[in-house]
């Protein structure tokens, strides 16, 4: 995973903080039409150049892929991943994304969930996760913003079930949904924290008045910090401390973002382990 703003560098730090790209995700397969990716890789050199000059990002390497033919610069872009990432051990039923995203598998890997790069971020349809490869323990702080792009789509009392959530101690593979902690991304529980598994319980408090009063509605950007400090999580809306929880019995595994039947955009992901 890559640090918001910030260009994988295979040979970096491998303690520094990982997330996604905030520019678009181009290189997402050997499908792309020529002239599209053309275009996007003068941006990323640009942008590179730029924040290269300000000591902030490593240039992404392995842009250069041959030529091959792909679809109309607007087509939809569906399950367009098959990067070269090996999985680890544990998840054979997940798909590697691209190049730009190795640090992270798609699950059900021929299921239904869709997996489209945007401008800013990704956009996730169907039910499904993507989650890291590498496992965490008990203390890091994730980081991401999400929205629901179709919102103002739909009907006016439809809007609040749009459902997502962020999975933390994903501890078993190729099942919907995995044994894990999520953090709800559904409207009407914005931060809720739950356990998805049957022999864990998790004792949580919500504020929600201070969650009403921070987030904002289905169709706009809202942010989202967890930190876990021992197993125990504090969950801020949009910098407001709304949700706090006790440490369970899960103690490591991996992170997710889910899609739950809505089409649910995320960008910023960052994932920091603390301590390390």
């Amino acid at each position: 995973m890559y640090a918001p703003n910030d260009r994988h560098d295979p040979h970096g730090d491998a303690d520094a903080p990982h997330g996604f790209l905030d520019d678009p995700l181009a290189h997402v397969g050997d499908d792309i039409a020529v002239d599209r990716r053309g275009r996007i890789i003068r941006r990323f050199v640009y942008s590179g150049l730029a924040l290269a000059a300000a000591g902030l990002i490593t240039l992404l390497n392995g842009c250069d892929k041959a030529e091959a033919p792909g679809p109309p610069e607007d087509a939809e872009i569906i399950n367009e991943v098959g990067g070269t990432s090996n999985l680890p051990d544990g998840m054979p039923s997940f798909k590697p994304l691209p190049e730009a995203l190795e640090d992270f598998a798609l699950f059900p890997a021929d299921g239904p969930i869709t997996f489209n790069p945007t401008d800013e971020g990704v956009v996730l349809d169907g039910r499904g996760y993507f989650a890291s490869t590498e496992e965490y323990g008990l203390d890091f702080t994730v980081t991401y913003e999400y929205r629901f792009p179709n919102a103002a789509e739909m009907d006016e009392a439809d809007r609040p079930n749009c459902n997502t959530g962020c999975l933390l101690f994903i501890d078993e593979t190729d099942k919907v949904w995995p044994r894990c902690l999520e953090v709800q991304g559904k409207w009407t529980e914005t931060a809720n924290v739950k356990s998805n598994a049957r022999d864990v319980t998790v004792n949580a408090t919500t504020d929600e008045a201070a969650r009403d009063a921070a987030r904002k509605p289905p169709g706009e950007w809202n942010r989202v910090e967890v930190v876990s400090s021992g197993g125990a999580l504090t969950v801020m809306l949009n910098g407001t401390e709304v949700t706090t929880s006790e440490p369970t019995d899960l103690t490591r595994g991996r992170i997710g973002f889910q899609a739950e039947g809505f089409p649910v955009e995320f960008r910023g992901v960052t994932i920091e382990e603390l301590g390390s």
